[in-house]
């Protein structure tokens, strides 16, 4: 279910809040110009996430994960991926995914 809540700046201009929430999944927010906008998004991200909910298997955190918390926190973070003799290497290699792409989520919404 989506809400939107109208928001002023301390320059006059006036955005559109909306707030995203679907059972199973942390709720969403984003801010646009235009109520129409915020609510097209907002209907587009609900039938996404009510989509992947009846699959099953998704995870709650889904349409907040990033490149950085996939590869770093996770992959490197595997005890299989831990016991590789070329680990360091591997981390190297990581390092360079995650200053080029690391806020980049992987749900574009």
């Amino acid at each position: 279910m989506a809400t939107y809540q109208k928001r002023k700046s301390s320059d006059g201009d006036v955005s559109v809040v909306a707030w995203v929430r679907v059972k199973g999944f942390d709720q969403v927010t984003k801010s646009f110009a235009s109520k129409s906008l915020a609510t097209e998004w907002a209907q587009g991200l609900e039938r996404e996430l009510r989509a992947k909910r009846k699959q099953g298997g998704s995870r709650k955190d889904l349409p907040t994960l990033t490149i950085k918390g996939i590869m770093v926190d996770e992959f490197l973070a595997d005890p299989t991926v831990k016991g590789l003799k070329y680990f360091d290497e591997l981390k190297l290699l990581c390092t360079w995914w995650v200053s080029h792409y690391g806020s980049t989520k992987c749900i574009v919404a």
